[in-house]
């Protein structure tokens, strides 16, 4: 038997809020969530993992229009396989392009701090 978790539980799993959670599905980022007979959204394993994927696509700056189209696409099934990798491949190198440059960012940041730390040693030998 499958076992279902409330939508808070499945906020905290993700860490997001539970508004957040509705409005993802609101805006049909996630599959239809069963509900009970009061209504209340019961979420299972599967629908957890998806979950964290769409979390995972926000969290590195895929925006909400684009992860549309990567679920209607999802949706549509295998015919729409190579669009959905040209969205993830284009997502990942995006990604890459922002660490390298959250990257030369560190290393100035970095270097700015070798200099105030070469200043302190020197001040503190006076």
């Amino acid at each position: 038997m499958e076992e279902f978790i409330t939508i808070k539980e499945a906020a905290s799993i993700v860490n997001l809020p539970t508004h957040t959670v509705r409005y993802y599905e609101q805006e049909g980022l996630l599959h239809p969530i069963k509900r009970d007979g009061n209504g209340n959204r019961l979420f299972t394993a599967d629908d957890i993992e998806w979950l964290k994927f769409i979390c995972c696509l926000r969290e590195t700056g895929m925006s909400i229009s684009e992860m549309k189209k990567f679920v209607a696409f999802y949706s549509s099934g295998d015919p729409s396989m190579e669009k959905r990798m040209k969205i993830l491949c284009d997502h990942k190198e995006a990604l890459l392009k922002k660490i390298k440059e959250m990257n030369s960012l560190l290393d100035k940041i970095n270097n700015k701090i070798q200099w105030y730390d070469m200043q302190r040693k020197k001040y503190l030998n006076k």
